[in-house]
């Protein structure tokens, strides 16, 4: 089976169908009462208050599907009827790891058309209105390097932006991932974006389609979603996207321009760029790298002293005139612009800790 590893693809997203654009074969929006079928007893609905169900939803084989009736704006104090449908990638069934593209929507289809529910051609299909797209890309790792990375991008999320991760990242038997922000609160600037590992998913959470179609237990398989609510997710990458064809119609390029680098785009600290300005040799700019690295990770200047402490410890022949050269050294090296801010700060955090801990 292909996995389409490193490949942006299209995971999940709704379809919203003007109503004159489908024959309705099932009871969406249509008064109705329930009875049992054996006795004839009513369960839901009266004759003078009928039920009217606006959505159905069927799960075949662990395939779900959703299809439902609701009122959109559609302009300035306007508003018109559509039918939603919910699809996604599962409904390739064993093509699964595709993704939804062009050259397989056609089966995503003639899937839905399968069900007799709503009925609609395959043009207007894919002139239909899209919303709520999770673009995914998925990459070889097993549960444990999974684990590593969400560790690694949760420790450096700015500080002001935890809020949008309160709950860290997940690490358990089921499954491990982080999230950022939420479905519905996303924006274009703080979108919903999951880190989540998709053999472990397939494997705790999908278990009826994996056994009928993918087979495979815990593959080594980790995915990074992104969700793009509405057309201004979209308009913030300059791509317009209305309908499912111009969706499908984005290029791999583009894909990979929004989707990868985005948790650093939206939610990380930068990383602080050691420039060669004077000239450093080699092991100069090597040690200054070093020094770049230590700082972003949160230690202050009591940290790079303790050298010096060490120094006078181990060294059994140091002198005293090697221990102030060392110290001056370190001095020295921490003397700069470019970490001054972040240097001080974690002096701050070092001096609460001293005193709290």
């Amino acid at each position: 089976m292909e996995y389409y590893l490193r490949s942006p693809k299209w995971d999940s997203l709704r379809v919203e169908l003007p109503t004159e654009k489908v024959i309705n074969h099932s009871h969406i929006g249509i008064p109705i009462i329930k009875s049992e079928k054996d006795t004839g007893n009513v369960v839901a609905g009266l004759d003078e208050r009928p039920l009217v169900e606006m959505a159905i939803c069927n799960v075949t084989n662990g395939v779900k599907v959703r299809w439902a009736k609701e009122i959109r704006q559609s302009g300035h104090n306007k508003s018109e009827e559509r039918y939603v449908i919910q699809i996604n990638a599962k409904m390739l069934c064993e093509r699964y790891f595709e993704g939804i593209n062009i050259n397989n929507i056609r089966k995503v289809y003639d899937y839905l058309q399968s069900f007799k529910i709503l009925e609609f051609s395959y043009e207007d299909f894919l002139d239909g209105y899209v919303y709520d797209c999770d673009l995914c890309y998925d990459v070889n790792a097993t549960p444990e390097v999974w684990n590593g990375l969400c560790k690694k991008v949760h420790s450096q999320v700015k500080m002001e932006y935890l809020k949008y991760v309160p709950n860290g990242w997940t690490d358990n038997s089921r499954n491990v991932g982080l999230e950022f922000n939420s479905r519905n609160a996303g924006t274009p600037t703080h979108p919903f974006i999951k880190l989540y590992h998709k053999g472990l998913e397939l494997t705790n959470n999908s278990y009826e389609f994996n056994q009928n179609y993918i087979k495979k237990n815990n593959l080594p398989i980790g995915r990074l979603e992104y969700n793009f609510k509405r057309r201004k997710h979209f308009e913030y990458f300059d791509v317009n996207v209305t309908t499912l064809r111009e969706l499908l119609g984005v290029g791999m390029e583009v894909l990979k321009r929004m989707l990868l680098g985005a948790i650093s785009k939206f939610y990380l600290e930068k990383r602080m760029v050691v420039r060669n300005t004077s000239k450093l040799g080699p092991r100069e700019y090597y040690e200054k790298y070093l020094v770049t690295y230590a700082i972003q990770q949160g230690l202050g200047t009591e940290w790079f002293m303790r050298c010096v402490e060490d120094y006078k410890k181990y060294s059994e022949f140091a002198e005293n005139s090697q221990v102030a050269r060392l110290k001056a050294y370190i001095k020295k090296s921490l003397n700069d612009d470019i970490w001054k801010e972040k240097l001080e700060r974690n002096n701050a955090v070092d001096e609460l800790f001293a005193d709290f801990v």
